[in-house]
Parts: C-alpha cells; sequence; structure tokens
C-alpha cells in the first residue's frame, strides 16, 4: 500500500499551530501563579489591607491590596480598601480606574460607593466632587458602622461643599459616634484657631480633647500626630511635640509618618547632625528589618528620604527595590522619586540655579528619556509627568529645533488624553500658545484647546452655560477660564485674528486681581494684549496711529509688571516677568536702543508706587480706636507694657501656618 503524501497547504497548517502553542506556553509561564488559599486568608488579607490604612502604611496597603485583587477580581471590600489606600499614597489614576470598575460591576454595593468617594475626595478632583459627596452618603447609609465611612463622609464635604456643612455635619452625628477615638481626634483638629495664636482657648480645648484620647488609648496614631502639630507650632514646644512623634512613628511603619518624625528630629537642637542622621538610619533599618518584605513601602521611604535631604540613606533603600522584577510598580516609584529629585532642584527654587543648570539638566533629559522608554509603566500619572518635564527642558532651551519641540508637545498632549492630571490647564495652556507661537502650528494648538475646553466643563467653568445649571466656579476654576482665554487670544493671534483676540483678552482681564490664582493668570492676559497692540501698530495706515498702538502695549506690559507674577515652571513661563522682557524689547525698537531703559523703568515703577500708596491710605480706617493696653512676658522674663511702647516704632510679626 503507497504511503500516503501530504500536499504543501497540508503541511502549512500542520506546522501552523506550533508557534501559538509555544507562544500560549510562553505567555502562561509568565503570567502570575494564583497561590491556593482558604477563605479565612482573603479575609485575613482584607484586614491588613485595611489594618495598613488605618496605620498609614497606604504604600504597603495598595501593594497588598493590588495583589489579591488580582488574584480575587470579586472581592469588592478588599478592592475598596485598596482604592483608599492608593489615593492616600498619591496614586490617583490607579485609585480611580479601580473605583470607576467597582461602581460598574457592583453599583449597589455601599463599597462601591466608599472606594467612588475615597478615589475623588483625596484627589481633590473637583471635577466629579458632588459625586463624591453622594458616594459619601450611600457608604454611611450601606455602612453605618463603619468610622472611615463617616471621617470620610465629613473630609468630602469639608472639600467639595466648605468647612460650614462639614461642621454642621460633625453637629449631628450621633452621641455614640461623636465619642469614638478617632472621630474626637479628627474633630479637635479641624478646629485650628484662625488666630493661629497659642493663647486662643481653643489651643486648650484642642489639647484637652486630644489628651482624653491618648489617656484612653496612648499609642492612637491620629491623636499623637495631631497633638504633635499644635505642640510644636502653636505651643512652640519641640522636646513635648517629639514625644508624639516618637510614639506615633513607633506604632506604625508608615513613610509619611516617619517623615515627620525624622523632621521632628531635625529640629531637635539637642541633638548633634551626627546623632540626628544616626537616629534616622536606625529607624530605617529597623522598618526593613522588622515589618517584612514590602517594596512599595521602602519605595516610599526613599522618596521620603530623598525629600528630606538624605540621599545616601535613600539610596541605600532604593537598591533593595531594584533588586525586584524591573516591571515592579515600586521600581518605577524609585526612578521617578529619582527625576522628580531633580526637577525640583531646577524648578522649585525661588531662582534658577545657574551654576549647576546645565549639568543638572543633562543628567535630568537622560532620567527622563530612559523612564518613557520603560517596557511598561503602572501609573499613567508618572509617565505624563516624566514626559511634561522634559517638554519643559526642551521648551526651555533656545537651541531646541521646531520638529523635536513639536514631537514632544504632542507626546504630552498623547499622554493627556489618557490621564490629563492635576495641573491639566497650565499643561494645555503652555502647550497651545508654544505650538502656535514658537512653532507655528496653530492647526495642532486648536487640539489642545479643545481638549482643555472639554477639562474645563467637566470642571464646571463658565465655559458651561449658566442656563444649563452651570454654578459659580471656585476661584481657581475662574483663573484657569481667564488662563484659556489668553491661550486662545495667543492662537487667534497668530491666525491674524485680532478682533477676535482682543475680545478673548478682554475676557481674561476680567479676573478679580484678589482671586488667589490671578497671579498665574492676569500677568500673561496683559503680555498678549500688549502683543495684540503691537501687531496692529504693525499695519497700522499713519504713524500717529502707529504710535498710538506702540504706547498702548507700552501700557499694558507696565500693567503686567505691576501686577503680582508668580513665576511657575508648569506655565511654561521664564523666571523673570515675560512682560518686563516684552517691554524692554518694545523700548528698543522705539528708541533705537536699550538706553535708559532702566530709569524709564524705575520712573514707571515709582509712579505705580505713589498710586498704590494712595490706595493705601485711603483704605485706612476712619476714627481708628486706641489699641486695648497689654502686658507681655519677653522670652528672658522681662515684663513690658503697652504704654512704655507710645512714640515708639513697634514691629509687629504676623505668622501663620499652612
Amino acid at each position: 500500500m503507497a504511503t500516503p503524501t501530504r500536499r504543501p497547504w497540508q503541511l502549512i497548517n500542520f506546522f501552523l499551530p506550533l508557534p501559538l502553542i509555544v507562544l500560549s506556553l510562553f505567555l502562561s509561564g509568565c503570567r502570575e501563579r494564583v497561590p491556593d488559599f482558604t477563605p479565612e486568608e482573603l479575609v485575613e488579607a482584607e484586614m491588613q489591607v485595611r489594618e495598613a490604612f488605618r496605620l498609614q502604611d497606604y504604600e504597603y496597603g495598595a501593594e497588598l491590596g493590588q495583589r489579591w485583587s488580582r488574584w480575587v477580581p470579586d472581592a469588592v471590600e478588599l478592592k475598596a480598601w485598596t482604592v483608599a489606600n492608593l489615593a492616600k499614597a498619591g496614586r490617583d489614576f490607579p485609585a480611580e480606574e479601580m473605583a470607576r470598575t467597582l461602581a460598574a460591576e457592583h453599583p449597589d454595593s455601599p463599597w462601591s460607593s466608599f472606594a467612588t468617594a475615597a478615589a475623588v475626595t483625596w484627589a481633590q478632583d473637583e471635577a466629579h466632587g458632588e459625586e463624591a459627596v453622594e458616594a459619601s452618603e450611600r457608604t454611611m447609609t450601606g455602612l453605618p458602622d463603619l468610622i472611615e465611612a463617616v471621617l470620610l463622609r465629613g473630609d468630602a464635604l469639608y472639600q467639595f461643599r466648605g468647612p460650614e456643612e462639614a461642621m454642621a455635619f460633625a453637629e449631628n452625628l450621633s452621641a455614640e459616634l461623636k465619642a469614638h477615638p478617632e472621630v474626637r481626634a479628627t474633630l479637635a483638629s479641624a478646629m485650628w484657631p484662625a488666630s493661629g495664636e497659642a493663647s486662643d482657648p481653643i489651643v486648650d480645648e484642642m489639647l484637652t480633647i486630644l489628651d482624653g484620647v491618648l489617656l484612653e488609648d496612648p499609642d492612637h496614631l491620629t491623636a499623637n500626630l495631631e497633638e504633635a502639630v499644635v505642640l510644636f507650632v502653636l505651643r512652640r514646644d519641640p522636646e513635648e511635640a517629639f514625644s508624639h512623634f516618637e510614639r506615633a512613628a513607633a506604632v506604625t511603619p508608615s513613610p509619611l509618618v516617619h517623615a515627620q518624625y525624622w523632621s521632628s528630629l531635625f529640629r531637635d537642637s539637642g541633638l548633634e547632625e551626627t546623632e540626628r542622621y544616626a537616629r534616622v538610619a536606625a529607624d530605617v533599618r529597623k522598618i526593613l528589618e522588622d515589618r517584612g518584605e514590602s517594596p512599595a513601602r521602602w519605595a516610599g521611604l526613599a522618596g521620603r528620604l530623598r525629600r528630606s535631604g538624605l540621599r545616601e540613606l535613600a539610596e541605600e533603600v532604593e537598591a533593595l527595590v531594584l533588586e525586584e522584577p524591573p516591571r515592579d510598580p515600586a521600581v518605577e516609584t524609585v526612578l521617578a522619586n529619582r527625576f522628580q529629585e531633580l526637577a525640583r532642584e531646577i524648578w522649585a527654587a525661588e531662582v534658577p540655579a545657574e551654576e549647576r543648570n546645565a549639568e543638572v539638566r543633562a543628567q535630568l533629559k537622560t532620567m527622563l528619556q530612559d523612564f518613557v522608554a520603560r517596557r511598561e509603566h503602572h501609573d499613567p500619572g508618572l509617565l505624563l509627568e516624566a514626559r511634561w518635564d522634559l517638554f519643559l527642558l526642551h521648551h526651555e532651551d533656545s537651541e531646541t529645533d521646531s520638529e523635536t519641540l513639536r514631537r514632544v508637545a504632542e507626546e504630552v498632549l498623547e499622554q493627556m488624553e489618557i490621564w490629563p492630571g492635576h495641573q491639566a490647564s497650565a499643561y494645555f495652556g503652555t502647550l497651545a500658545r508654544t505650538l502656535a507661537e514658537r512653532i507655528g502650528a496653530p492647526e495642532e494648538a486648536r487640539r489642545a484647546m479643545d481638549l482643555w475646553e472639554v477639562n474645563l466643563r467637566d470642571h464646571g467653568g463658565l465655559l458651561v452655560d449658566q442656563a444649563e445649571g452651570g454654578k459659580e466656579p471656585s476661584p481657581r476654576v475662574q483663573a484657569e477660564e481667564s488662563l484659556f482665554y489668553t491661550a486662545l487670544a495667543s492662537v487667534l493671534l497668530q491666525e491674524g485674528a485680532l478682533d477676535e483676540a482682543e475680545a478673548e483678552l478682554a475676557r481674561s482681564g476680567e479676573l478679580d486681581p484678589e482671586n488667589w490664582y490671578a497671579d498665574m493668570a492676569l500677568p500673561l492676559s496683559h503680555l498678549y494684549s500688549g502683543r495684540v497692540m503691537e501687531a496692529r501698530a504693525s499695519t497700522a495706515a499713519t504713524e500717529g496711529e502707529r504710535e498710538r498702538y506702540l504706547r498702548s502695549a507700552d501700557e499694558f506690559y507696565l500693567e503686567g509688571i505691576r501686577a503680582a507674577y508668580w513665576a511657575d515652571p508648569t506655565l511654561g513661563r521664564p523666571w523673570t516677568n515675560p512682560n518686563e522682557l516684552a517691554l524692554a524689547a518694545l523700548y528698543e525698537m522705539r528708541h533705537g536702543g536699550r538706553e535708559g531703559f532702566e530709569e524709564y523703568l524705575l520712573a514707571a515703577s515709582a509712579e505705580d508706587l505713589e498710586e498704590r500708596k494712595a490706595e493705601i491710605l485711603a483704605g485706612r480706617i476712619q476714627n481708628p480706636e486706641p489699641m486695648a493696653p497689654f502686658v507681655l512676658e519677653t522670652l528672658d522674663g522681662e515684663e513690658v507694657r503697652s504704654e512704655s511702647l507710645l512714640g515708639r516704632v513697634l514691629v509687629i510679626n504676623f505668622w501663620g501656618t499652612w
């Protein structure tokens, strides 16, 4: 009998599945193995994740919770506590993603409501504030015995509806809830006196409440931390405050708590620097030895050490993390901690460190490029931050070519479509202005503006039609709108639509100068108003008309110089007020050089000073009452009476903490 032969296509069909089988076996080998566990072990894991939250050991709680969540996707309570830990650890994106998934899969579960309220509240996400408030109410209804639900409800009300509603909520709590130690300690911390004075009777009341909690439980974490802060800031008693920081650190391995303990160590003038460092090192090593393996906690410790200026100790801890597989989220955190430290060195100082800038910038650029090129990213927020810092480096480098700048700008925009972060307006505005002005691509700048408009609408800004139920936006959102109109004007200016640009700038300039965020927006509004005037001057029909436009530009730039200016790298702004640079360039064009510019600027500043002085004098209290007499004791124990100060210059030092 003849042996059957296979035709070519039959051979192909025979061999084709082999690569798929090999690939399947490879992937199954790479996939995390789910261990065998009992229902009791799952309950124990849930308790550990919740306990980590209670101990403010958020990095560990998030790490443990995420691991078990992969093994047990339907463990709703476990996931809710994981969300809470993620949110408190500052990992907003994974927290909100997990919360959204829980809400979609278990819409009627109070634990889903708890996760939603936690993710939004602790991310301070104003766009979804009302959603958090409503979710916190559902949580309390569904989980009436959960004390964290009570605290979360108060926090959500405070964040999104104001302190009055939060205090009213606290007043209406049952006697049983008011008596709970955690509620008492939290309410005591909320009583911080507006006067900021140690003599304020409220301080005594705060300490009485906290002392009562500590009498019942000397290791109560919140009470120890709050009492330490009150003693240090208000009572100026660092020694007594230190004892509470030390006790708090003894009950938890939390990087957040231990960083406060280290800070108190370094404020203790009774210790030599070497002894302080030795104590911090001993404290860190004790956590590493006694608290078990947790790369996420180690990464958190290393980050806090870097922020405390203890780089060598941080690198020692980071070495443990970097022994983990490269794709471990803790490794990503360590790499982010390192580039964040360099970024702070460049941009967080009041003035740039010029002597080290070139070296540090080159080092930072390499770090960022390596971070972006990682095969896997766990937190889109960190990836956005890395892409943004790369953009800033290119933006501030005058030698960056247009094509490179366009590419890095587009990469930031693509990342923001995934996760816009919490500085969306600053990012969108700078990207739009850069694309329009430096690159000459107004159509791409429009894309940034479109994304920004969606973001502003989500935040309930005035871009929302008031007839459709839009509410008065917060001061921050009003400032963001001003930035929006300014950026839109910059795009219109590049398109040659001067009338439309001027209309948008008129809207941007409506921002109240007393708004806390006006120093972000108004200088840019004045800057672009001046540029519009210069553009009009370039096409003026007569010399007189041209001169009028240039004088108007001059006045806008001077207004921008007089306005409070906040130099913020996230806005892509130089450390010098851009209005001053624009005015200098305009002066040089009008006068053929810069000779006399400094005198001109000083004269304009003096004129402004006289106007401000007149405003202050006009605003003084008419017919003021005499100062109430007082008697004070100096630090040397001497007595000072108010009448002894008559006719002398008295300096009053106002201070506060934020």
